[in-house]
């Protein structure tokens, strides 16, 4: 009874702490803060840059390969992928990223 308490506890903290990154601010922040830095790409073409293995990679370490990749793609998009409100927002926009990568399957809504 005692482990699976335990058991039922672990998949409930590990359920919160996934649940705290949020698709729609990925998306938000994707189109406020990084598409125009990003040659206006739209997020669809954003998001199918890549497989969902290789966003997962990407945002590794905190987005360090995604900061150090697109900063040297796109230097005008540098400042905002080093500064603070990516720092506090970069695992939405990973959500982002994934939810719709080109192997999803999934299709963003009203672009």
């Amino acid at each position: 009874m005692n482990q699976i308490l335990k058991i039922i506890l672990a998949v409930s903290i590990l359920g919160a702490t996934a649940g705290f990154a949020d698709i729609k601010k990925g998306k938000s922040f994707y189109m406020k803060k990084l598409k125009a830095k990003l040659g206006n790409m739209n997020g669809m073409k954003f998001v199918s840059m890549h497989t969902v293995d290789e966003w997962n990679e990407l945002f590794e370490n905190d987005a360090e390969g995604f900061i150090e990749n697109f900063s040297e793609q796109f230097p005008k998009a540098s400042k905002v992928l080093n500064g603070k409100s990516f720092a506090k927002k970069w695992n939405h926009v990973r959500d982002f990223a994934v939810m719709y990568a080109s192997d999803s399957g999934n299709v963003i809504s009203c672009e």
